[in-house]
């Protein structure tokens, strides 16, 4: 459960530091990420839990930002990795 959780952290913090990477690229457009993992849909719903998850909240407010749930092997990225030879 432990391992789980980290990992859900990291790819809440990869978000966060994508989106103000790319700050000036995306700013006052709409932003629709898709993911395999369907923790990231309730991005927002979980500030309560952690002080960091509020700090990522109050980080992304800022912004239009939809996490979309797509199962694995309906990915591009996915499809394009395992290419048929």
């Amino acid at each position: 459960m432990k391992e789980t959780m980290q990992s859900l952290n990291y790819k809440r913090l990869a978000i966060v530091y994508c989106i103000t990477k790319f700050h000036q690229y995306i700013y006052s457009k709409r932003v629709q990420i898709l993911s395999y993992h369907r923790p990231l849909e309730h991005l927002n719903s979980l500030v309560k839990h952690s002080s960091r998850l509020a700090r990522y909240s109050l980080i992304l407010q800022n912004y239009d930002i939809e996490c979309k749930y797509v199962r694995g092997c309906e990915q591009m990225a996915d499809a394009l990795t395992r290419m048929y030879e």
